[in-house]
């Protein structure tokens, strides 16, 4: 049996390059990949959480990774966050995104996504394909300028206003 960090390198394929990048696609059956800054680092409170859905399931065609997306080019959209970001790769295409670390979400999509994997392949049914720029309004709007939205400019004002009845001790 293989301890410690070695094990969770066997776990969780290191991808910090574009090259790493684009090998990491030719995996087969579907890969879950946390994406991280470097500032942050990968999600470590579910790292428990894949190993035992990797052992439950004993699923071959189920592939983990983590992805440094300060250097890989195509993720540069999730650069700077430090809320766990997974995106569920099959067939070189993202097929759905989970942020945050909810750990029974997680297990569940984890499931959802093999089932879905396992009628692709079997001819049932298609593969979904999500573009990357299909995120949720909040990571949408926060790359908005504040200074554009008008209830920022509403709320300014006001406080100019009240400014000069703000009492100031000396």
């Amino acid at each position: 049996m293989v301890k410690g960090k070695q094990y969770e390198c066997l776990l969780q394929q290191e991808i910090n390059s574009n090259m790493q990048w684009e090998l990491m696609l030719e995996n087969d059956g579907l890969t879950v990949v946390d994406v991280y800054s470097e500032w942050c680092g990968p999600c470590a409170a579910m790292k428990s959480c894949l190993r035992k859905i990797k052992h439950r399931l004993n699923e071959y065609t189920l592939n983990f990774a983590v992805a440094k997306s300060d250097n890989i080019k195509y993720l540069e959209i999730f650069r700077d966050r430090s809320e766990p970001t997974w995106l569920f790769i099959a067939g070189r295409q993202i097929v759905n995104i989970m942020y945050g670390a909810n750990s029974p979400k997680l297990m569940q999509l984890i499931i959802e996504e093999i089932k879905k994997e396992i009628a692709v392949k079997a001819g049932i049914r298609e593969r979904a394909d999500l573009q990357i720029t299909d995120l949720p309004e909040e990571i949408i709007y926060e790359e908005e300028s504040v200074e554009e939205l008008p209830e920022i400019n509403e709320v300014k004002s006001e406080m100019d206003l009240d400014e000069e009845y703000i009492y100031r001790p000396f």
